[in-house]
């Protein structure tokens, strides 16, 4: 699934690649920058707490430093691609953290229809005639 971040930013959320469709600038998350920037995508301006972040981890522990850390890496990530990471993703104290942006979502799939078996039979007895 490809996300486009407040118009002009791609995220690719299967291989982790962000780009600036103004400026070419690209930068890859790693697995776990993937999968915490792609939580805060679906819950888009809404808080998502430490604990839902926690579940990422597949930890029993994860520290609020650890999380800390992560945030501040896909921010400087954000940042390398024109997008201000401090405005987009919001510490929200003592709860959790926002991601403030306009998020569409492109799903590339969905305009690749699969023919089915009627579409095949059709086809084979149109072109045989």
């Amino acid at each position: 699934m490809r996300y486009i971040i407040n118009d002009y930013c791609n995220f690719d959320g299967t291989n982790g690649e962000i780009m600036n469709n103004l400026t070419d600038e690209q930068a890859y998350l790693d697995w776990l920058e993937r999968q915490v920037l792609r939580e805060l995508i679906y819950h888009v301006n809404k808080c998502v707490t430490f604990e839902s972040l926690r579940r990422i981890w597949n930890k029993k522990h994860v520290s609020k430093k650890s999380i800390w850390r992560v945030m501040s890496c896909i921010r400087l990530k954000l940042n390398s691609v024109g997008l201000d990471g401090q405005y987009i993703i919001i510490n929200i104290p003592k709860s959790g953290y926002m991601l403030n942006a306009k998020i569409d979502y492109l799903n590339l799939d969905i305009d690749k229809k699969k023919p089915t078996f009627m579409h095949v039979i059709q086809r084979f007895f149109n072109t045989s005639k």
